[in-house]
Formats: C-alpha cells, sequence, structure tokens
C-alpha cells in the first residue's frame, strides 16, 4: 500500500507541476482571458454538460496500459505502469509510460479514465484558452475528431497536448527538450478510438 501511495503522490505531483506550468504561460492572474490583453475566450475544445461523476466504473488500469503506444524508431519506452483508486469514494484509473531519445529528450504519455469525475486534466479544461506570446502558446484543436488543447513553453523547451475523449478519458502527451514534430509523431500514435471504445 506504501508502493502504490507514492506512486499516486508521484502523479499528482506531476500534475500540479503541469498545471503551474500552463498557468505560467497563461498569467493565472485572476483576471478574466479577455483583460489579458490578446487572449480569448475558450474556443472548439469546451465540453458541454458532462455524465454525472462516477455513473461509470473505471475500467482497469491495466486496460489502459495496454492503450499506451509502443516506442516509435529511435526512442527507448520505459516499463508502463497504471493504478485505479477508490479510496476517497471516487473510481478512476490511470496509464503511463515515458520514452527516451538519447539522454536529454523525453516524452510521457498518460491515459485517465476519469469516470466522469474531475481529475486528471478535466478540473482545468475549461480554463485555458487560445493565446500566443513570445514565451510559447496555448492553442485549441482537434486530434481524430476529438477537442484538443496543445501548450508549448519556450523557456523549458516543453511541448504538451491534452485530448479529451467522450468527456471521460483524458490523454496527455508531453515532450521535454524536444520538438513539435515529436509531440506530433506520439500525437498520432495514440489510438483515441480505441479508447473511446472502451465502456
Amino acid at each position: 500500500m506504501a508502493g502504490v501511495t507514492a506512486v499516486m503522490k508521484r502523479w499528482f505531483v506531476a500534475l500540479m507541476i503541469l498545471t503551474i506550468g500552463l498557468c505560467s504561460i497563461a498569467g493565472c492572474t485572476g483576471q478574466s482571458p479577455a483583460a489579458q490583453g490578446n487572449a480569448s475566450p475558450p474556443a472548439a475544445p469546451s465540453i458541454t454538460t458532462r455524465p454525472i461523476a462516477g455513473s461509470v466504473e473505471a475500467v482497469d488500469y491495466a486496460v489502459l496500459i495496454d492503450l499506451l503506444p509502443d516506442a516509435p524508431l529511435g526512442w527507448s519506452a520505459d516499463e508502463a505502469m497504471g493504478m485505479g483508486t477508490d479510496d476517497t469514494g471516487e473510481s478512476y484509473s490511470f496509464a503511463e509510460r515515458t520514452y527516451w531519445s538519447g539522454d536529454v529528450k523525453r516524452a510521457v504519455v498518460v491515459i485517465v479514465d476519469s469516470a466522469y469525475y474531475n481529475v486528471g486534466g478535466w478540473e482545468l479544461w475549461q480554463d485555458h484558452y487560445d493565446i500566443a506570446s513570445n514565451e510559447g502558446y496555448w492553442q485549441s484543436g482537434r486530434i481524430e475528431g476529438y477537442p484538443s488543447w496543445e501548450w508549448f513553453d519556450r523557456e523549458s523547451s516543453t511541448y504538451t497536448t491534452w485530448v479529451g475523449i467522450n468527456e471521460r478519458f483524458m490523454v496527455s502527451v508531453t515532450v521535454e527538450e524536444g520538438t513539435k514534430a515529436d509531440l506530433d509523431l506520439f500525437a498520432a500514435a495514440i489510438d483515441c478510438r480505441r479508447i473511446a471504445a472502451l465502456r
């Protein structure tokens, strides 16, 4: 149980670090997007009405692990890991794998089944908006028809894509010390249709 707790803490700390990084780009000052200059309100990725949290049971994390992509050519992959929890009365699961190209370039792919709870990126989804500056950008888009947010932080040389699938599953791809082409390579390797078909 201690190992499980440590892994959960690691995952949530990583999510918090990502959140802080995203806020630093957007300038989370408590101002509305309109008050921040050239920013605009949320675009295509806005979600509608999500089903009731917990109205489904999260799929087993082993199922999510099977959906993590293999290492692309020129990359190696660590062993995938995953976890499911209902300790807090909220049932959700996730799987992640880290990939390496050389000693510096790193990519991390995470798939979360939120079971419609406000976790795994959904808690921030509606707060994003399209913005660009000399420090980086956030931009809305679509991957395989599903709404996405893409983020780039020039200072840390980090690219991230979040894909929201059926308002339940969240897939994140983060590339550190890599390129936009690396991000696109991993994003294209995600089988969003198979994830969407999970019940």
